[in-house]
């Protein structure tokens, strides 16, 4: 996920072989000790857990779309996280007059720390989220999804998302397998979220399902800064990920 080539060998090798396609879930993602660049220069965190990912998502709606419809719609899910319900606008301020705010937030001077920049790739997956939920070609003339898109916050899990953590000091881990024990829910446990998420139905078009109810997006997404931001932030990805693949144009416009 943080070579884009790769990406789309992916969704070539899935469009190619697989006859029908009725649920995608997007799972992959890091949290970075440190700032780090892919081969394309972007920041690894927004390239894997958002660029990619939504672009993943691009290539294979068509596949997605064949396969599902108003009365059958297939199922596009995006493994999110609450952390980018709590992205405060200070953090982001900075980038709204920005004359490229992607680029901006993919700069080694405004790495916001692991967790911070962990948050913020969440949020932008958000938007695209949500923009792909409005799609004209995922929406039919009728108002009905021909395909439901929604998200997931799986909770704590007991995963290696923070395996980049692991040599803090004796203290951190007692204090980490405390948690562990108290709070932070099994990988298994987390993925039966990922299979709920694809059972709902319309009513989860573009949001986010946590805990077995739907969670607004917070401030950054809900709020009008915050809509303007998103809508800023959209357009950037999309002219990158048609700059990375041209053929994503149609399933972008099409009604």
């Amino acid at each position: 996920m943080d070579d884009f080539s790769n990406v789309k060998a992916f969704a070539e090798k899935v469009n190619a072989d697989i006859p029908e396609l009725h649920a995608v879930i997007l799972n992959a993602g890091l949290m970075n000790r440190g700032w780090s660049t892919t081969r394309e220069g972007w920041e690894q965190t927004l390239q894997v857990n958002t660029i990619s990912t939504t672009l993943l998502a691009l290539l294979l709606l068509p596949k997605l779309l064949s396969s599902g419809g108003p009365k059958n719609p297939a199922h596009l899910n995006f493994i999110s996280s609450g952390t980018a319900r709590v992205v405060k606008p200070e953090k982001v301020r900075q980038f709204y007059d920005s004359p490229n705010a992607l680029q901006a937030m993919s700069s080694e001077k405004a790495w916001l720390g692991g967790m911070g920049h962990y948050a913020l790739s969440k949020l932008l997956l958000e938007y695209a989220m949500r923009h792909i939920a409005t799609l004209p070609s995922v929406v039919s003339a009728s108002g009905e999804p021909n395909v439901i898109v929604n998200s997931t916050c799986p909770g704590l899990c007991k995963t290696d998302l923070g395996r980049q953590y692991t040599d803090k000091s004796m203290l951190f881990r007692i204090l980490a397998w405390i948690v562990g024990v108290l709070i932070i829910r099994s990988a298994e446990a987390g993925s039966r979220l990922y299979v709920s998420a694809i059972t709902r139905g319309k009513a989860s078009q573009g949001k986010m399902w946590k805990d077995d109810r739907y969670v607004d997006g917070g401030e950054m997404v809900e709020s009008a800064q915050g809509k303007r931001f998103g809508e800023k932030v959209w357009k950037e990805m999309v002219d990158v990920m048609e700059s990375i693949e041209p053929r994503i144009r149609p399933t972008l416009s099409e009604s």
